[in-house]
């Protein structure tokens, strides 16, 4: 079993207002890693050599993700 935190933001199109909640994964020890678990319909991640992005697939823009210091629906430490 992986170590680590769990956590949800909001995922939100600029353009459509499309928006859905973005599941997120942080190993254990790490501070800048993380990865999306699951990804609302209507969206995508396009990964990149600087992460992970997130785009609206009608309106091929990139998503906006809410700060995590700001939202956190869930949160919870895994062991």
């Amino acid at each position: 079993m992986s170590t680590g935190a769990r956590w949800t933001e909001l995922l939100t199109c600029p353009n459509c207002r499309n928006s859905g909640l973005l599941q997120l994964f942080q190993p254990s020890g790490s501070t800048y890693e993380y990865r999306a678990e699951s990804v609302p319909d209507g969206f995508k991640i396009v990964h990149t050599e600087c992460g992970e992005l997130y785009w609206c697939r009608g309106c091929r823009r990139e998503a906006i993700h809410s700060d995590a210091g700001r939202l956190h629906a869930t949160s919870e430490q895994i062991n």
